[in-house]
């Protein structure tokens, strides 16, 4: 019995540092997000590939994932939903920068095909009485189907 008990330690270790990872990685804070950040090193962690070529997620669920594989908090372009669109300025372009905070999953984690993303402008807009401190539910965090990567390296904006 003690073997096993190690082993669930050893694997709450990991979630806890790969978490970690995430969060200074992306630049959010600790302030309401190490939910997320733990998710996200889980959920990620399904997506490696074994020596077999397989994933513990195709494993699990018998199809592949077919989504973008993304890291938290990586700068991603989309267009917010229609109640948010409206209430901003006509001429403003239908995709603005965010940040990527995740992957909506259904039970038993399968991916819906929904991104999870906030506006950027709200963790950096001047004046913004949120800042870079926001918790989730302040950074009003989006379901979005769809999202563009710009070229270049990975771009982390907080």
């Amino acid at each position: 019995m003690p073997q096993t008990n190690g082993i669930a330690e050893r694997n709450v270790r990991s979630t806890k540092d790969g978490g970690r990872a995430c969060l200074t990685t992306s630049g959010f804070s600790v302030n309401g997000w190490k939910n997320l950040a733990n998710k996200a090193y889980c959920f990620g962690s399904n997506l490696r590939e074994d020596e077999d070529g397989f994933t513990p997620y195709f494993l699990k669920h018998g199809i592949e994932f077919t989504g973008i594989k993304i890291p938290i908090g990586r700068l991603v372009y989309f267009q917010p939903q229609p109640d948010v669109f409206d209430k901003q300025d006509d001429f403003r372009p239908k995709r603005i920068p965010g940040v990527f905070c995740g992957y909506h999953l259904q039970p038993g984690n399968i991916w819906s095909g929904d991104y999870l993303v906030a506006d950027l402008d709200n963790f950096t807009a001047s004046g913004c009485e949120i800042g870079i401190d926001a918790t989730p539910r302040q950074a009003k965090i989006q379901r979005i189907k769809e999202i563009t990567i710009p070229d270049g390296p990975p771009s982390f904006p907080l």
